[in-house]
């Protein structure tokens, strides 16, 4: 019993000793190859072209591994990456957008491309630090913001017979969070469906309402929920597959409980 009265002190202890962050810094290996990779990656298993990420990160793109990967929810998002080994690398922090998913988990977690990995090195030790497999670094995530892109969903499949079925992929999702739920509506308010997470940014409803669809989506942001609505001039029977710019913009954050928050 008294054992048992210890332990959960000792865990409600720290328990309040972690704060509220953006995000915590967590430790990873990563690696290095030439993009586009070869067989063992997974091109633009992300659906977000290597020139699109660029735009993002200055020229910086990684694949992850499995264990990060998370059936694609990392596709697309920002990371700040610190290499630890202080022989070689210098103290700046560098910013990578996630493209694909790695094949390869011995190079680490985060694969980088070469200018990437070579932004990590201390000036003169590129060649040094490129002859290393990998390298332990600090990591967090961090706020993506795409220049000139609003929240996009992508029309990939849908069937207008009867009440149909609808497929679609969110692109150029900014912020720090992830879309918890997506529900649709048609003409009648009360006509409502909730759309399946499929993968990554991929969802799907087995049912669309008639009339003019309004999509709601709803993101975490400080502890809270927050739903953005996009009234679309889609229908039912006129739907044509391609891009759709909703004028959404996500900011939000979800922050992490960490032992401290980076200064």
């Amino acid at each position: 019993m008294g054992s048992s009265v210890c332990f959960i002190f000792l865990l409600f202890s720290y328990a309040n000793a972690l704060k509220l962050c953006d995000r915590c810094f967590n430790h990873a290996g990563v690696g290095h190859t030439n993009f586009p990779p070869g067989q063992e990656y997974a091109d633009f298993t992300c659906y977000l072209s290597d020139s699109e990420a660029s735009q993002l990160s200055g020229g910086h793109i990684a694949a992850v591994s499995d264990s990060f990967y998370e059936r694609g929810v990392v596709c697309g998002k920002c990371y700040q990456i610190r290499c630890t080994d202080k022989d070689l690398c210098n103290s700046k922090r560098i910013k990578v957008t996630v493209t694909r998913l790695s094949r390869n988990p011995n190079k680490g977690e985060f694969i980088l491309n070469k200018e990437a990995f070579n932004d990590l090195a201390k000036k003169g030790k590129e060649r040094q630090l490129s002859k290393l497999s990998k390298v332990i670094s600090e990591y967090k995530s961090i706020p993506c913001v795409y220049q000139n892109h609003n929240l996009t969903l992508r029309l990939t499949g849908y069937q207008s017979d009867d009440n149909g079925w609808i497929m679609v992929r969110t692109l150029f999702q900014g912020g720090q969070t992830e879309i918890k739920d997506i529900v649709i509506f048609g003409d009648n308010a009360s006509d409502k469906v909730h759309m399946r997470w499929v993968d990554g940014g991929q969802w799907q409803a087995l049912r669309v309402p008639a009339g003019n669809l309004t999509f709601a989506l709803t993101v975490e942001n400080n502890l809270t929920w927050v739903t953005h609505y996009w009234k679309s001039h889609m229908r039912p029977q006129d739907m044509v597959a391609g891009y759709y710019d909703t004028g959404i913009l996500i900011t939000e954050i979800q922050p992490e409980l960490c032992e401290k928050c980076d200064n």
